[in-house]
């Protein structure tokens, strides 16, 4: 018999590697001053972005007409094992 919460752990610890990648990537804040081409907002807001690497793709989360955040992946972060020190975070920031 298999105990009914362990679905509920595994999708927790699975959410808790998710954030704490999330957490280490690098942000960077979008401006946009052109208010006649502003950013897409919508019930799905998410775009993907090319990069050099093949492997990689940016995400960009519009907030508002004038204002995104654009996630940059790093492939050096451990996703196994969740980092929640978050060191990255400041340092990954740039407007």
């Amino acid at each position: 018999m298999v105990d009914q919460k362990y679905p509920q752990a595994i999708g927790i610890s699975q959410m808790l590697r998710n954030v704490a990648a999330l957490e280490n990537f690098k942000w960077d804040i979008l401006l946009n001053h052109f208010d006649e081409s502003s950013f897409f907002t919508s019930d799905y807001p998410v775009a993907i972005e090319e990069t050099k690497d093949w492997r990689i793709l940016n995400r960009i989360v519009p907030l508002a007409p004038n204002l995104a955040v654009r996630i940059r992946p790093n492939l050096n972060i451990d996703r196994k094992n969740a980092d929640f020190s978050f060191a990255n975070l400041a340092a990954g920031l740039s407007i």
